[in-house]
């Protein structure tokens, strides 16, 4: 079904709304994806443009004709969320190719938009749903579907201001209207044919750092095999509490971790942070006399102290 609207921004506006985000929350995600390609859905990430020596519909048309094999792996983020990481790239040029459409088609990519989100991405795609609030929105979809490297305040101010824009602009303005239906593709790398089920099993939550213990993430949730990865400090960004591996993790810099998948839930385990005040068991053994002496006291004895 063709979209409606006389440019992109109202295209992608009544296309989300008619999929049923709420008006705070399709301008929340509105802003971020304007941050991301200016609403562009053939825009190649622009450091990458001289380097692969490619425009934006030069990149696209090479893809769609096969002349340019390294879509998957060149590591260059494109399209309306400037997908990035070799998984996600690959599905949306899959989902693409299974719809007959360019893997620059604006319609195509926003289908698969809602594919990730309503799959992966279920918690989320629910507030965006009920949002009464821009700005809590843009920093949700911020934080957890497109995970820039710079997060920080001033970067959320100017999406979430983006976002209100958008509100002010094309709230009210063109009712919602049916998006038809998705086209039959492989799953995206955070896609699941089930829905998520609540479950009061599971111990962690998206936004979560937690120890990840293991060598192993997957794909999906429910991967009967996986990759090998490097353990160490991660971030929860989404949860799937039927799947075998219920929770999607990313390293966090500097963690020591490589991971970026699926991962089985008892692989994780709290980061114990001590504080002044806690009282704590130490083991026995040396001590020194401040923080940068080099000549140790004597040994204690193993005992609790403050």
């Amino acid at each position: 079904m063709a979209l409606i609207g006389k440019n992109n921004e109202e295209k992608i506006w009544n296309f989300l709304t008619g999929k049923g985000l709420s008006a705070h929350g399709a301008a929340g995600l509105m802003g971020n994806l304007y941050a991301e390609s200016a609403l562009d859905p053939m825009n190649l990430q622009n450091t990458y443009e001289k380097s692969l020596g490619y425009t934006d519909a030069g990149y696209t048309a090479a893809v769609d004709s096969g002349k340019y094999t390294n879509f998957v792996h060149d590591s260059a983020g494109y399209g309306l969320a400037q997908w990035t990481y070799h998984t996600r790239k690959c599905n949306l040029l899959k989902f693409a190719k299974s719809c007959g459409q360019s893997v620059g088609d604006l319609e195509t990519q926003l289908r698969f938009l809602i594919k990730e989100l309503s799959t992966g991405y279920k918690l989320l795609l629910d507030e965006l749903k009920t949002a009464k609030n821009v700005r809590i929105a843009s920093d949700a979809v911020l934080t957890v579907y497109e995970r820039p490297a710079d997060q920080s305040e001033l970067v959320q101010l100017q999406r979430a201001n983006i976002g209100e824009r958008y509100l002010a602009k094309l709230a009210g303005k063109t009712p919602p209207v049916s998006s038809g239906s998705d086209c039959t593709a492989t799953s995206s790398p955070t896609a699941q044919t089930t829905t998520e089920q609540p479950s009061t099993s599971l111990k962690y939550k998206i936004g979560d750092v937690v120890s990840f213990t293991d060598s192993v993430h997957y794909s999906s949730a429910n991967a009967a095999s996986g990759s090998s990865c490097k353990p160490g400090k991660v971030k929860i960004t989404a949860v799937y509490a039927s799947g075998k591996h219920p929770y999607h993790v990313i390293a966090e810099a500097g963690g020591g971790s490589t991971a970026y998948g699926w991962v089985d839930a008892d692989k994780l385990s709290a980061i114990s942070e001590i504080k002044v005040g806690d009282v704590v068991q130490f083991k026995g053994g040396a001590h020194y006399a401040s923080s940068n002496a080099r000549q140790t006291q004597e040994h204690l004895k193993p005992e609790r102290l403050k």
